[in-house]
């Protein structure tokens, strides 16, 4: 499965004279193929922001996902490990092991302010994902339930709980936003 990932380094000249790392920003879609967005291709994509976020910033051409599962995939995408390494292999009765280093446990030790924004309950922090951020939304069970049934929270949503919270943190940076809207 290929799933496009976003990254968007924060640079304010060349990286070898800057004397704080960079920021980084990874949003991450459920269930998005590369070619239904436009930095990859499709022609008839209504993903304008993504798109200029892609041209700032850092896109890979190809990135695959060792599983077409949320939370196995993001445990993987935050570990560098495979599901039968870190442990979690499916969306429910799985938690990721304490035990396991996390991206986010490295970047806060190295002195990034650590945020994220996720609008799934599956990637709610009983799933172990919350280690290392300072701040983990997973406030998913808010606005109208016909919505989305307080499983899920719109990108609206999700993008209207974080704004105000990225304005504040400190250079350098690690966020990490999730939006579930391509399931529907």
């Amino acid at each position: 499965m290929i799933a496009p990932v976003l990254v968007s380094l924060a640079l304010a000249g060349p990286a070898a004279s800057l004397p704080v790392p960079p920021s980084v920003v990874i949003i991450t879609l459920d269930t998005t193929r590369a070619d239904h967005l436009g930095c990859y291709g499709a022609t008839n994509a209504a993903t304008p922001r993504l798109d200029e976020l892609a041209s700032r910033g850092v896109r890979f051409r190809r990135a695959l996902s060792p599983v077409p599962l949320t939370l196995p995939a993001h445990a993987s995408l935050l570990t560098g490990l495979v599901p039968r390494r870190h442990g979690v292999r499916d969306n429910a009765g799985y938690k990721l092991d304490a035990g396991v280093p996390l991206l986010t446990d490295r970047l806060k030790g190295a002195g990034f302010a650590t945020a994220a924004f996720v609008s799934s309950a599956v990637l709610d922090r009983e799933g172990g994902l919350a280690r290392g951020f300072s701040t983990y939304d997973d406030s998913v069970r808010v606005g109208d339930r016909r919505a989305f049934d307080y499983q899920e929270r719109a990108a609206s949503q999700t993008v209207e709980a974080a704004l105000p919270r990225i304005a504040a943190l400190p250079a350098p940076f690690f966020l990490w936003i999730h939006f579930y809207d391509p399931h529907l």
